[in-house]
This record gives structure tokens, C-alpha cells and sequence, in this order.
């Protein structure tokens, strides 16, 4: 009997902070797809979060979007989390980015790999997509795939502008995957 209190507790819970989070969109009806992506070079720098303010990562992010529309390619703009702490934020370039540094930061280089990745989308709320980094590897794990990366967040122009609503603001996660044998 507790336990079903307890259920009914977070169920509750999870009503009552939904309207926080992002909508799952679905893809060809299914939460996440396996998608190839081509990767790319990896313009990026180290930003180290040590429970400071949010908002300066997002500064940064918003800064890599502006650079992104200003050079007029076709880039992509993400984050590529590899603990709690050690954020690299960026962007993959079609041409080579002349940055020595961005934002007082060196900006360093890495290759991400072409392959298949998972991906997911929401709809509204993207700065609190992270809500579904372990569901989504959990998810995959339990659909037996093997996850090969850290999670990799992408950002558009218009992803932290709230001014927009919900539905035309979206934000997506990816792990690069492989099935498991």
C-alpha cells in the first residue's frame, strides 16, 4: 500500500511540473529515432559549471548562434556534455573557424564522428532538455543499443527566446549509438 502512495505521489508531481519540461515530440510515432549524422569539426570551449548562474552558459550558447548566422553556413550549433561539470559548447563548421579565442576562452577543435545517433526532440522549455539525457540512454539501453558518446544538445536560433511559445521553440539530444551484441 505504501508504495502505491508513493507512485501516486510522484505521478502527482510529475502533473504538477510537467508544464516545466519539454513535449517529447514524436518521430515517425516513436519517442526517439535512429538517425545518421554526419558529425563534423567541432569548434568548442570549456565551460566549467560549478553550480554558478545558468544563464552564462546560455550567454555563450547565444553567443556561438550569433557567430553561427553570422558566417551564413549551414552549421550546428550544440553543447557536448562530458560530466556534470565540464561543458563544451560550440558549434560544427563547414569551413575552418579563425577563433583563437571566443568569449576569453581558447577555442579548441575535435572531430564527431559520423554514425547513427538517437535522437530526441521537445517541444518548449528547451534550456531544461537535460530532464531527458538518463531517460533517453536508459531507453536505449532497455531497446539494445550500446551508447558510444556523451550527450549532445543542439541550438537554433530562436531556442532560448521565450517570447515565441512553446511550440516553435524546440531543442534536441543525441547519443551516438550502436546495437549491442
Amino acid at each position: 500500500m505504501r508504495w502505491v502512495t508513493v507512485r501516486i505521489f510522484f505521478y502527482w508531481l510529475a502533473v504538477r511540473l510537467s508544464f516545466r519540461f519539454p513535449k517529447l515530440v514524436r518521430q515517425k510515432g516513436l519517442k526517439y529515432r535512429i538517425r545518421e549524422w554526419d558529425g563534423g569539426n567541432f569548434y568548442y570551449i570549456t565551460y566549467w559549471w560549478n553550480g554558478g548562474k545558468f544563464e552564462d552558459a546560455l550567454n555563450l550558447i547565444r553567443e556561438w548562434v550569433n557567430l553561427s548566422q553570422e558566417r551564413g553556413r549551414n552549421e550546428q550549433v550544440l553543447g557536448r556534455f562530458l560530466n556534470d561539470e565540464e561543458w563544451q559548447l560550440g558549434m560544427t563548421a563547414t569551413a575552418p573557424v579563425n577563433l583563437k579565442t571566443f568569449a576569453g576562452q581558447e577555442v579548441k577543435y575535435d572531430l564527431i564522428p559520423s554514425g547513427k545517433y538517437a535522437s530526441l526532440l521537445g517541444n518548449g522549455f528547451p534550456e531544461h532538455i537535460f530532464v531527458y539525457w538518463f531517460w533517453l540512454k536508459r531507453k536505449l539501453k532497455r531497446d539494445h543499443y550500446q551508447v558510444l558518446s556523451p550527450i549532445f544538445e543542439f541550438y537554433g536560433k530562436d531556442t532560448f527566446n521565450s517570447s515565441l511559445g512553446d511550440k516553435k521553440r524546440s531543442g534536441e539530444i543525441r547519443y551516438r549509438v550502436e546495437e549491442a551484441s
